[in-house]
């Protein structure tokens, strides 16, 4: 039985999150009548690009979807932004996992590509403020939407993957607009908290300077520690655990112990007098063994990612590691750590991947990139 299984040991919660079917949804949710608190200046910004966008907004929403629109930002726009022209835009979509993103295009989409638009696409000079707040979608001309040539069916269980092309752009003003002049374009954008959290430790017992279990070689002089931590990623919906002891017998075998219980004040352990035990071995427990870095001797291990569920969320894990002293071969405890996976933070899942070099555009992007200040507000038509 897999860390997995043996250590979380909890049933996983399932929330079916199907909506009714609606005539419009944004990406990131909740801001389809509201301005998103940012800007994005990237989305067609060369005259010859390629745009790939990962948006898990929409999963667990299936539905048929019709269309995809922009707005522009409802600030003040200068002259600055000139109105584009680009003799072709493609629009190909399919579904993608954002726990599996790569920087080469062809690798992301997990199923066949559909080209679902395929035209000319004018975006005008921007100056002033838009007549609304926010400025309405698709643009003052209508060309900041989407419509598909052909419905795409959205199945739900998947994250989109929207692959944009624009090709042979020319500017309004007439000015030479070559492949690696940049010509932003200021869109609604949003801004997202942080999309890992990170669960905090505790450390029971006595480590390093302060006492505890001293090997008798510990190139430190320290008293082995333990260290657990945990964290959760709304990007990618996973977990992980990275385990790490430090100051046990350098280049020898160490034993990590991970378990759903523990012993605050701590229990006796045959043999050893240095440091109580913590870790409750009448609960679920995990054995990691692992070798020690010959020159500290420490060990880290991590765990995952795993997919994250709601019911392991402020479970208590404790974890404390046992070695041989590196001289008279008794056992010694490391100090235990305990901490729990935190909630997953309420942050937006999109990422995105680009290239601006139109020799390139059939291989490989920067990013994947889950700045927001790179996506724009998108509203899809279902």
């Amino acid at each position: 039985m897999n860390v997995y299984s043996r250590v979380l040991a909890l049933a996983a919660i399932s929330a079916g999150a199907l909506l009714p079917a609606q005539g419009y949804v944004a990406s990131p949710r909740g801001h389809l009548s509201t301005e998103g608190a940012g800007i994005s200046a990237v989305f067609g910004t060369w005259s010859d690009a390629r745009f790939m966008f990962f948006d898990g907004e929409l999963r667990g929403i299936p539905g048929v979807l019709r269309g995809i629109a922009l707005r522009v930002d409802s600030g003040t726009h200068t002259i600055a932004e000139v109105g584009r022209h680009w003799a072709g835009v493609t629009l190909d979509m399919s579904t993608c996992e954002l726990t599996r993103l790569t920087a080469t295009f062809s690798q992301n989409p997990t199923t066949t590509p559909a080209r679902v638009f395929s035209s000319a696409v004018a975006w005008p000079t921007l100056n002033g403020n838009p007549p609304t707040n926010p400025a309405p979608w698709g643009g003052i001309n209508g060309g900041l939407q989407f419509p598909f040539q052909a419905p795409w069916l959205h199945g739900g269980t998947g994250d989109l993957c929207l692959d944009f092309d624009f090709q042979r752009g020319t500017l309004a003003d007439q000015r030479l607009w070559y492949p690696s002049r940049s010509e932003p374009y200021v869109l609604d954008g949003f801004t997202a908290p942080s999309p890992v959290a990170v669960g905090t430790p505790t450390e029971f017992g006595l480590s390093k300077n302060a006492g505890g279990c001293l090997d008798s070689n510990a190139p430190r002089g320290w008293g082995g520690s333990a260290f657990l931590g945990t964290q959760t990623d709304a990007i990618s919906s996973t977990v992980r655990l990275g385990l790490v002891t430090q100051s046990t017998a350098a280049g020898r075998p160490v034993l990590q112990v991970l378990g759903l219980g523990g012993i605050p004040s701590g229990t006796a352990f045959p043999g050893i007098t240095c440091q109580p035990l913590f870790v409750d071995l009448n609960q679920p427990t995990a054995l990691l063994p692992g070798i020690a870095t010959p020159s500290l001797g420490d060990l880290s291990i991590e765990i995952g990612p795993i997919p994250y569920r709601t019911s392991y969320v402020g479970v208590p894990l404790w974890l404390q590691a046992i070695w041989d002293d590196s001289t008279t071969t008794r056992p010694r405890l490391t100090s235990a750590s305990r901490s729990a996976v935190p909630l997953e933070p309420a942050a937006f899942r999109r990422a995105m991947l680009f290239q601006s070099d139109p020799t390139a555009k059939n291989g490989t992007g920067y990013g994947p990139l889950t700045t927001p200040s790179y996506q724009p507000v998108f509203r899809f038509t279902m």
